[in-house]
């Protein structure tokens, strides 16, 4: 997931903070005044799972995807201070990563044949989905690591594209193409993806320019 949702994740900060700053004790958001008990958190996590899955493969996978995405954005509400807190500076990441992206040389679309000729190892790369951006690192000979179903993998140019255009966005980075690569693949099977805090982009510049 790529540029969109670390403007989300401000919004959710600034109504956190809005909410924290208010004179009165009561939270600012709606609350259900009924009497019957909660469910609790893990259980509903667990409901809503079940439920995006089923809509994902019976209904519509866009909308289970959408679904899931929102569940995220409820898990960092939930949080507790001190992690918001460092959510919050990965979410001024992702501001730092949009600003990058708009200053950034962005190359048009190419095929993945075209991609393997004109493309070097450590190079960014992502594709234009229905309503996001999806980004991988170029590892060479036709190959790239990127997240894929919560998982880093690695997969050839044509089952990344999966139809699409490919684009190559060039900005600076502080590693040689060999170390980007290497780092890229310290990182291989990692399943920690999170939409807001660590998403397929977020692994590219990592790769790039991490520490």
């Amino acid at each position: 997931m790529g540029l969109f949702t670390g403007i989300a994740g401000t919004f959710i900060k600034k109504a956190l903070n809005s909410s924290k700053g208010s004179s009165s004790s009561h939270s600012t958001f709606p609350t259900n005044v009924s009497s019957q008990p909660r469910i609790p958190r893990k259980i509903q996590k667990d409901i809503n799972k079940k439920t995006n899955k089923f809509i994902k493969e019976h209904v519509s996978k866009k909308l289970g995807n959408t679904l899931e995405k929102i569940d995220e954005i409820e898990d960092y509400i939930h949080l507790p201070e001190d992690i918001q807190n460092e959510a919050s500076k990965k979410v001024a990441g992702l501001i730092i990563n949009l600003a990058l992206t708009k200053v950034a040389k962005i190359l048009p679309g190419k095929t993945p044949k075209e991609i393997e000729k004109s493309c070097k190892e450590g190079d960014h790369l992502y594709v234009s989905r229905d309503t996001y951006t999806h980004h991988a690192l170029y590892v060479g000979h036709g190959n790239v690591l990127h997240y894929s179903n919560e998982k880093i993998h690695q997969r050839t140019l044509e089952g990344f594209a999966d139809g699409a255009e490919i684009h190559q966005i060039i900005t600076p980075s502080k590693y040689s193409p060999d170390e980007i690569v290497q780092r890229g693949y310290r990182r291989y099977g990692e399943e920690k993806y999170r939409v807001l805090f660590n998403n397929c982009q977020q692994f590219v510049e990592w790769c790039r320019n991490g520490d």
